[in-house]
């Protein structure tokens, strides 16, 4: 993918992502939910909001081994970063992978200090801001079937199973994965 289509494709995240925060922000008591995508390593999103929580050691986030040295085989990546209150929360790197028609998570994690409105609420939050991204580029012709947390740590996978997930141990060049099948549109309303 070429730098201009990655743009493209950033940018397309950005609205999906805003109006699913949009959407979204309405089901916690401070209405400030903000999902956020990074345009590139050097981002103020990551030098300044994640390193600042990682050296607070509230975020295991190491930019240099992950940030985006995994998009390296991947035409399309996927990148988020959830604010509320005014601090940055967590992110959800991933891709979209057109061999198995997936929306994939391959990173993706959650400060250990976040706001108590957001128990649990983490990984939902990501799953509906993916989802809002596949429903728009569905409609530009790029089939979306499955949505793909890559390569999960066991102590999650009995969560993972618990929001519906399906784990897969080959699901991709021998890498394990939780699958969750789309069968239905998305219920966000994009049209609003």
């Amino acid at each position: 993918m070429g730098k201009d289509e990655l743009d493209a494709y950033l940018q397309i995240q950005s609205i999906a992502f805003a109006h699913a925060a949009k959407q979204l922000k309405g089901r916690y008591p401070h209405q400030t939910l903000q999902l956020v995508v990074p345009k590139a390593f050097d981002d103020p999103i990551i030098i300044d909001d994640l390193m600042f929580l990682k050296n607070k050691g509230v975020l295991r986030y190491d930019p240099g081994l992950k940030v985006f040295p995994f998009e390296l085989d991947y035409d399309h990546p996927v990148r988020l970063v959830m604010y509320y209150r005014g601090s940055p929360i967590g992110f959800a790197f991933g891709n979209v992978n057109y061999e198995l028609n997936s929306i994939e998570i391959l990173w993706m994690e959650k400060r250990n200090d976040a706001h108590e409105d957001l128990d649990y609420q983490f990984l939902s939050i990501v799953i509906d801001a993916y989802l809002a991204y596949a429903k728009v580029i569905g409609t530009m012709g790029i089939e979306v079937g499955q949505l793909a947390l890559v390569g999960p740590i066991d102590g999650v996978i009995g969560y993972y199973q618990q929001s519906g997930f399906t784990f897969v141990s080959n699901y991709y060049k021998q890498c394990s994965a939780m699958v969750k099948r789309l069968v239905r549109p998305l219920e966000l309303d994009l049209d609003s």
